[in-house]
């Protein structure tokens, strides 16, 4: 992701004065866990992730990030719909 994208989702943001940060992390781990290791090692206050209903066999064949980072992460999650 180029530094203009970054941008791009910085974008509302910046309109509304709240202040924000983006970071981009490449490694092993999945979504899921990647978010719950940033959220500890960064003291993270708390997390926003957006939701969608899965059959048992979608998150069986695909996982369930949003389970994951809810039952996982070391700050309250709010799952948004």
């Amino acid at each position: 992701m180029t530094q203009g994208e970054m941008e791009y989702f910085r974008t509302p943001f910046n309109i509304e004065d709240i202040p924000c940060e983006t970071h981009v992390v490449v490694n092993y781990l999945t979504l899921g866990e990647d978010l719950v290791r940033f959220a500890a090692d960064n003291s993270i206050d708390g997390i926003f992730i957006g939701i969608k209903k899965r059959s048992k066999v979608g998150k069986l064949a695909f996982g369930s990030t949003a389970q994951y980072v809810i039952l996982e992460a070391p700050c309250p999650v709010v799952a948004v719909k």
